[in-house]
């Protein structure tokens, strides 16, 4: 006979061995039905405890990643011109900065214009300001912003730059400025508004 821990039975034998051989029939009947019947019932609950586990995890696991495909799709259509992605082309990258350095050389040529206006018609030249300043801010604000937004802001940032250039076309109409001033500031406006518009509009 064996001895191990707690559990006592022969080296060879049957179930019945093990009860005539111990000194406490009643616990070895006890301790035997107990190992043929709930042993293999344990083996079986831990298994499809396992199982179960697994099912679980892998289920979780679906449902994150039909969430993040949901909330994140690769892709999303514009509503109208180019269709907007999650990542900005070199070219229009390039394009994006060197328009805004164009918008701000428009400003610095702005700047001794603007007294001249606001002696004759200081409106305009509060609006040419505004307008002005509104076009190298939104162009600024779309290269930072999302695919739908950056489009947006560079739809805005065209109308101020074409608000802008009608306003120093209508100080010369209104005899503020001469045109030989202001021609210089109209070709930068021209330059800009066509960079914008393939930027809004593709190639």
């Amino acid at each position: 006979m064996t001895v191990v821990g707690d559990r006592v039975g022969p080296e060879d034998g049957s179930l019945l061995d093990i009860c005539r051989s111990t000194g406490a029939p009643g616990f070895a009947w006890h301790w035997a039905v107990h190992e043929a019947v709930f042993g293999n019932l344990h083996r079986r609950l831990c298994l499809c405890l396992c199982l179960c586990l697994c099912l679980r995890l892998r289920l979780r696991w679906a449902i994150i990643n039909c969430s993040a495909r949901a909330s994140f799709p690769a892709t999303r259509p514009a509503a109208s011109g180019l269709q907007c992605t999650g990542r900005v082309s070199g070219k229009e990258a390039l394009m994006a900065m060197q328009v805004h350095e164009m918008a701000l050389s428009i400003v610095e040529s702005l700047a001794p214009l603007l007294p001249l206006i606001q002696r004759q018609d200081r409106a305009l030249a509060v609006q040419l300001r505004t307008a002005a300043s509104s076009m190298v801010l939104n162009i600024a604000e779309s290269e930072y912003s999302d695919p739908g937004n950056r489009r947006a802001r560079l739809f805005t940032a065209a109308g101020s730059a074409n608000e802008s250039r009608s306003a120093v076309r209508v100080a010369i109409a209104w005899g503020y400025i001469r045109a030989e001033r202001a021609t210089d500031v109209l070709a930068r406006f021209d330059g800009v508004v066509a960079v914008l518009w393939k930027l809004t509009h593709g190639p």
